[in-house]
């Protein structure tokens, strides 16, 4: 939908999630900006999910196509963090760019998108919504929540049968199975 929101021409403004990991929208990002759209940027974090936070705002602050970034924040310290970085905005050296492209390779072989190209499972389990709870449940600190959605689940990660349909149609080619055994595990020890 986005090349065709983009060339409508009906809006100002469009956005979308983009951060180092999640790079797929950037040239309709890229048109977008040179069509005097604003670009506006949720998830810059990945959702959390990167751990270098400031490599990864300083990343998307240099991408010449965004017009503002609105990182997830759950206290008055992230947001003076956040803020920080465009107040006071350095790019990234080639070692910081490295160290961000070593997380953000290791992200990739196992980061949800959560783009539901691996459905229907055979057995019913909603992949994408398990690994969202694994993500609330560690990166957000909310086990109890997280722990309480995820027993509710019927089917849950636990009931994989390990067929490897979800993987085969995997466009990230994420190791499925193995991801939803951790998923799993951490919310079975609980």
């Amino acid at each position: 939908m986005l090349p065709k929101i983009i060339e409508s021409g009906l809006f100002e403004t469009i956005q979308f999630p983009y951060n180092a990991v999640e790079r797929q929208a950037e040239e309709y990002l890229r048109l977008a900006s040179e069509k005097d759209m604003g670009v506006i940027i949720m998830k810059p974090l990945a959702g959390g999910a990167i751990i270098n936070k400031n490599l990864a705002l300083r990343f998307a602050f240099e991408q010449d196509f965004i017009t503002s970034l609105i990182p997830g924040m759950d206290s008055v310290q992230q947001v003076r963090q956040n803020a920080s970085v465009g107040e006071e905005f350095i790019p990234l050296n080639e070692k910081e760019r490295a160290v961000l492209q070593e997380e953000v390779e290791d992200l990739g072989s196992h980061f949800c998108r959560r783009c539901g190209y691996c459905a229907p499972c055979p057995v019913g389990i909603d992949i994408p919504t398990n690994f969202l709870m694994e993500g609330y449940y560690t990166r957000y600190n909310l086990k109890e929540w997280a722990t309480e959605r995820y027993n509710s689940f019927d089917p849950n990660a636990g009931d994989c049968i390990k067929c490897g349909e979800c993987e085969s149609r995997c466009p990230y080619d994420l190791n499925i199975i193995s991801m939803l055994e951790e998923v799993d595990y951490i919310f079975s020890k609980n």
